[in-house]
């Protein structure tokens, strides 16, 4: 009779299990679709950051290839506990990226002339066909509220060779969900700066894929489908 309680209490633990992963999995799904619409939502906010920024770029250069999108990956949530920190679920993050894609004129057929077109500074370290121009591009940090921004600007050579597994050489593609192109002219020229602009986004929990117990235990494996993204 024991045996057969503890059978019992067995199973309907495991049932309850059961219930609550699935029932978790569609919050966490819910969640996560959610947040990549406040993101997008977000999107004539970052746009009129990164416009405000380039008005120095649109003069000496021309605007060939310009898109936007979410971008969403899957981050670990740790415990915060005393001793070693533990896998405890996982985080979807969304956020909104802005990519350009400036022609140059015969004067930024290399960084040294890049730099001093748009007042920045070529990094001394990059010495390949992408080289990276600093402080030329600022975004303050209260153009889009009270999320950040990083800013990336990198003199190409379209026609050169990488030098180490960092580069391609190739220009940026669109990617991410709800993509939205807004400038898409012939790329013809050899010579481009490419700006991408991340901004902070956020994160939303979607638990565990396995390896917990009522909630309880480490967490091995993001749940299935992460991240969750719109049909397109």
């Amino acid at each position: 009779m024991a045996l057969g309680v503890i059978v019992a209490v067995v199973v309907g633990l495991v049932g309850l299990d059961f219930a609550l992963s699935a029932t978790g999995s569609q919050r966490a799904e819910h969640d996560a679709l959610d947040l990549v619409d406040r993101i997008d939502e977000g999107r004539g906010v970052v746009l009129d950051a990164v416009d405000a920024a380039t008005t120095e770029i649109d003069d000496v250069a021309t605007l060939v290839h310009a898109w936007s999108a979410v971008s969403c990956g899957v981050e670990t949530e740790l415990s915060d506990g005393d001793g070693p920190s533990t896998v405890i679920g996982y985080l979807q993050t969304c956020r909104m990226i802005v990519h350009r894609v400036y022609a140059l004129p015969s004067t930024g057929d290399s960084a040294a002339g890049a730099e001093v077109l748009v007042d920045g500074k070529a990094n001394s370290l990059d010495d390949g066909c992408e080289v990276s121009i600093l402080n030329a591009v600022d975004i303050p940090a209260d153009a889009t509220g009270d999320s950040w921004n990083t800013t990336d600007l990198t003199w190409m050579d379209t026609a050169g060779e990488p030098v180490d597994d960092y580069e391609t050489c190739e220009l940026p593609e669109p990617g991410g969900v709800r993509s939205q192109v807004s400038v898409d002219e012939p790329q013809t020229d050899r010579y481009y700066l490419a700006l991408t602009v991340v901004n902070q986004g956020d994160f939303v929990g979607i638990g565990c894929g396995d390896g917990q117990f009522l909630g309880f235990g480490a967490c091995s494996t993001p749940p299935r489908g992460a991240p969750y993204l719109p049909r397109e």
